[in-house]
């Protein structure tokens, strides 16, 4: 007896062994599987973090593209900041304005659904040597507002100087005609 005694208890002890030894396997299973779904969420939480950067800087290059494009197309035919920055070209350039005149045109330079380009003329009259004309023209096409050099004449002034008469078209975005 004592034989099926020791087997008995062998085999009790054996299946506690087993009991506790799968329970705890569990037990370690499930934690092992808690914190792989808690860094599950932490790596879409990263994601998600990820994608939000992307669509912050999509949206800052866009407000980039969209300041570049007011300055070089105004929603208005404002002449005010164009004429600081033609002054200060000039003044660069050891150029003298002598007189600006400005006009809208009635007609749209190009329509598209909901706004047109417009256009006004800008007519300058100068006067300076022929290097700071130039230089004055180079520093024109420089100013980040969108305008053509229509005409340009150019007549004997007094001494070396040489008189310039300019006419540019500037060129806005506006939403009614």
């Amino acid at each position: 007896m004592p034989k099926s005694i020791l087997s008995i208890l062998l085999f009790v002890v054996g299946l506690v062994i087993i009991y506790f030894g799968l329970y705890q396997g569990t037990i370690l299973m499930l934690n092992s599987a808690g914190e792989l779904s808690e860094k599950k969420i932490a790596l879409g939480d990263w994601e998600a973090k990820q994608d939000l950067v992307r669509q912050l800087e999509e949206k800052i290059k866009t407000l980039t593209l969209r300041e570049e494009l007011n300055l070089a197309f105004p929603e208005r035919p404002s002449t005010a900041e164009l004429l600081k920055s033609i002054q200060a070209a000039a003044q660069e350039s050891n150029i003298s304005l002598t007189s600006f005149v400005s006009g809208v045109s009635e007609q749209p330079a190009a329509q598209e659904e909901g706004f047109y380009i417009g256009t006004f003329d800008l007519d300058l009259q100068a006067s300076g040597d022929y290097e700071g004309l130039e230089k004055f023209i180079k520093k024109l096409e420089k100013i980040k507002r969108v305008l053509r050099l229509e005409k340009i004449a150019l007549a004997k002034g007094e001494g070396e100087a040489i008189n310039a008469s300019l006419n540019l078209a500037v060129y806005f975005l506006s939403s009614s005609l």
